[in-house]
């Protein structure tokens, strides 16, 4: 972590910081190749991705598992999952549909991927999201976020799962202790996703 880490603030996400971090993660996203794969049309995937992601963001608020840096210009959403098998992702419906159109097939399909990827049989926090706007990015902001909640994980002695869609946040994790668990998600067209586990520090792995 850098120096300018060291004045890094970070709170809990409110439900009225809702919209704010959904525009911000559409913003982040918008450039990985996995977000490009599901929407292939810039300009309906920009249109889209603040909307999509208000889901994540508010489940997240209202359970206590969004944190954001005072600044708002990164933001990591966690889920607390129980280990046990869930039923697959439906496909898009209604006026999302209707929007996404042709695309509806690969959000589907990305959604069902990272579904089979899932961990099962032990409880542990899923980092659904980690978000730094450009602009703000290298400059520690993502460290601080991870380090802040995996801190609280490893005093409660709980395990963390991720999907790291880059070359970049896979290696940031592993400094962070992540560890590949089994072989990529491949999508069509070669992009990779990249499922993670770390077990709480102290404990053998």
């Amino acid at each position: 972590m850098n120096s300018a880490a060291a004045d890094i603030e970070i709170v809990p996400a409110t439900v009225e910081d809702a919209r704010h971090v959904a525009g911000l993660i559409a913003t982040a996203f918008d450039p990985l190749e996995a977000a490009r794969w599901q929407i292939g049309d810039d300009d309906l995937r920009r249109a889209l991705f603040p909307g999509m992601f208000m889901d994540y963001v508010e489940h997240a608020t209202v359970e206590g598992n969004g944190e954001i840096t005072t600044d708002l210009s990164a933001a990591a959403l966690w889920l607390v999952e129980s280990g046990e098998t869930k039923p697959a992702p439906p496909p898009p419906t209604g006026r999302l549909a209707t929007a996404l159109g042709p695309w509806a097939e690969n959000v589907h399909a990305f959604d069902l991927a990272l579904h089979a990827a899932e961990p099962t049989g032990t409880p542990f926090e899923k980092l659904t999201i980690l978000a730094v706007r450009p602009g703000r990015q290298r400059q520690g902001l993502g460290s601080a976020l991870l380090a802040y909640h995996l801190a609280g994980l490893d005093r409660r002695l709980v395990p963390a799962y991720l999907e790291a869609s880059s070359k970049a946040s896979r290696e940031l994790y592993r400094r962070f202790g992540f560890d590949d668990l089994g072989g990529p998600i491949t999508l069509p067209d070669g992009v990779l996703l990249h499922p993670m586990w770390r077990e709480p520090a102290g404990i053998a792995r």
